[in-house]
């Protein structure tokens, strides 16, 4: 039976990871089966043991910083996972299941949110909450009741919470999916929403939902109190819907047993996005003055994390567009610089015949030949960088691939008084792997570093890591290092090192097969004392996509 861990909280909220017989480790580091994009995980922080017929799964922590909660207990032994069983790492809560995944639970982004056209407005003012997160606290501690400073530390660790969660979202979807999940342990709240203002400024699209029951999937929300709100600016409370005047001419709160319900606007300082939206069924659970007071201060942190998600991809957008015309630029400049050596030649080529000069002719093809070798590498690692169909995998001897490598670089290696010398583990199982992209890779590497090396030795090895079910290859050259400085760029598209003699795309080729691949690539170097290049690569493709 398949399983799998689906994330609940986290920065990977929403993603969804299937689990293979053997071990499947969870961890920030990308040798893990399971990646989390979470700072309070430990690089390999556990491990999920599947047996081999896919009966059973055990939990196990790897002695992590801040260990591992199953169920909200600290997980001090091994234990069996059973369907629901939560999984605490850091600040990122999984959930494991059985069966084919989502058949058991609901999930923020498959809800069915529907804006209701009730063809009126609201008659009456409404119960405004305060403009300012402040008045959260009062502004003295004397003489206030115990059961009055409980309920005051209680919102202020909810609005912690929605903070904490808020700070981890890497994207408006993540965004709205943990703040959701958060509100619905905080507040009585049986179906949320958000929508947000379209880009006319006017329609309201809406952009997630959450339902507390999964036998639920459809939230319909009043376009009446969403539009009220918005155009206020402050946020709305129906204590009790059902008898309220201001509500009596709303006709989707009658219509759907809407009880009790809570509108605030998502705003910044400098702009409302849209609205965020909660409602109850219940007859004994509704909602009071002090949840609108959180629920408004929600809105607030969620609108100003939402200016700060745009403004950060206008800015990536920005350095794309700077990025692509550099590449440009650097592309015509490489262009330019092959063909000013092929006119060359071509000029030099039709003297020396007539002269009947051979060591000139020689020499005059011999640039020609080089100029149209690196025209054909430029074109093979510019369709290599380009968008691929996809991974073809297939069972694959990894220390094979290695071995066929070494043998088309030889040659070169020895014309340039390099030697290359193989160490190929042989406890190295088969992977499922893409051999012609990881072929295409290892030949950038290997071809760089007897480049590199001039006359030196080039070591290439091999190593399985049990423990990460994941594939090495270290490829070490002896010349001059990669400064600190560099590490980062060489991986750059058209950036090279070599001048003339380099393209700029052997590296970004390489780590971008790579990565499509699951896997990772690094380098490690000190100044005048080589650099080791290392591809680490799951041993099965990922059930997720690329490692994040």
């Amino acid at each position: 039976m398949p399983m799998y861990l689906r994330v609940q909280r986290g920065a990977n909220v929403g993603a969804s990871f299937e689990l293979r017989p053997g071990a499947n480790t969870i961890g920030r580091s990308p040798n893990n089966a399971i990646v989390l994009a979470d700072d309070k995980v430990s690089g390999f922080h556990a491990r999920v043991d599947v047996a081999p017929a896919g009966t059973e799964a055990t939990l196990v922590d790897l002695e992590s910083t801040n260990g591992t909660l199953l169920n909200e207990e600290p997980l001090r032994a091994p234990a069996r996972l059973r369907p629901g069983d939560r999984i605490q790492v850091g600040n990122t809560t999984l959930r494991f299941g059985e069966g084919e995944e989502g058949e058991d639970e609901s999930a923020t982004t498959e809800v069915r949110v529907i804006l209701e056209d009730d063809e009126t407005i609201l008659q009456m003012p409404v119960a405004w909450s305060p403009e300012a997160t402040t008045q959260l606290v009062p502004r003295s501690a004397r003489n206030i009741e115990a059961d009055e400073l409980r309920r005051l530390y209680g919102l202020l660790s909810a609005l912690y919470r929605v903070t904490s969660v808020v700070a981890r979202s890497i994207s408006p979807e993540a965004l709205f999916a943990n703040v959701l999940e958060v509100l619905f342990d905080i507040l009585p709240a049986d179906h949320g929403s958000v929508l947000l203002v379209g880009p006319d400024g006017h329609d309201l699209r809406p952009v997630a939902g959450h339902c507390r029951s999964a036998r639920e999937q459809t939230i319909r929300v009043s376009e009446t109190i969403a539009r009220d709100v918005l155009t206020g600016g402050r946020g709305v409370l129906a204590r009790d819907a059902t008898e309220d005047e201001r509500f009596r001419r709303v006709a989707s709160i009658h219509l759907y047993g809407i009880r009790s319900a809570m509108c605030v606007p998502i705003r910044s300082s400098r702009q409302v996005f849209g609205v965020l939206y909660l409602d109850t069924h219940s007859v004994d659970r509704r909602f009071t003055e002090r949840d609108l007071e959180l629920l408004t201060a929600v809105g607030s942190e969620v609108g100003l994390a939402l200016e700060n998600l745009r403004l950060a991809e206008s800015s990536r957008q920005a350095e794309r567009l700077a990025a692509i015309g550099q590449a440009v630029a650097g592309l015509s400049h490489y262009v330019k610089n092959i063909l000013q050596s092929m006119e060359a030649a071509r000029h030099l080529i039709p003297a020396a015949i007539a002269e009947d000069n051979h060591g000139e002719l020689l020499e005059a093809w011999g640039t020609l030949d080089r100029s149209i070798e690196l025209i054909s590498e430029l074109a093979l690692n510019m369709l290599s960088y380009s968008k691929r169909p996809g991974a073809h995998y297939q069972a694959c001897d990894l220390n094979a691939l290695v071995r066929q490598v070494i043998e088309l670089v030889r040659q070169r290696a020895s014309e340039q008084g390099a030697w290359l010398e193989a160490r190929l583990d042989e406890a190295m199982p088969q992977a499922t792997l893409d051999p012609g992209a990881l072929h295409c890779a290892l030949l950038n590497l290997l071809t760089n570093a007897v480049d590199a090396t001039g006359r030196g030795r080039v070591l290439v090895e091999t190593q399985w890591v049990p423990t990460a079910r994941r594939l090495e290859v270290r490829v070490t050259d002896s010349g001059p290092g990669v400064p600190p400085e560099l590490r980062q760029r060489i991986f750059e598209a058209f950036f090279t090192t070599k001048g003339s003699r380099g393209t700029g795309l052997g590296l970004a080729v390489s780590r971008k097969l790579i990565e499509e691949l699951g896997g990772s690539i690094a380098v490690e170097s000190a100044p005048g004392h080589g650099a080791t290049f290392t591809i680490s690569l799951p041993q099965e493709p990922p059930a997720h996509g690329p490692a994040l």
